[in-house]
């Protein structure tokens, strides 16, 4: 039985390893990819800032 469980565990490893590796590289070739936090900061704090409210 345990040794059931370990062949499924690391099935569903490899399996979702490969499909990962796959998977991703696709999503950010089509445009899918979701930004990071870096990049979001990025976008937000080098726009300059013209509202009226701005000190």
């Amino acid at each position: 039985m345990a040794i059931q469980i370990i062949g499924a565990m690391l099935a569903a490893f490899c399996i979702t390893r490969l499909f990962g590796k796959r998977l991703i590289p696709w999503l950010e070739k089509h445009g899918f990819r979701q930004r990071t936090k870096d990049e979001v900061e990025e976008q937000i704090y080098s726009k300059k800032n013209d509202s009226a409210d701005c000190g």
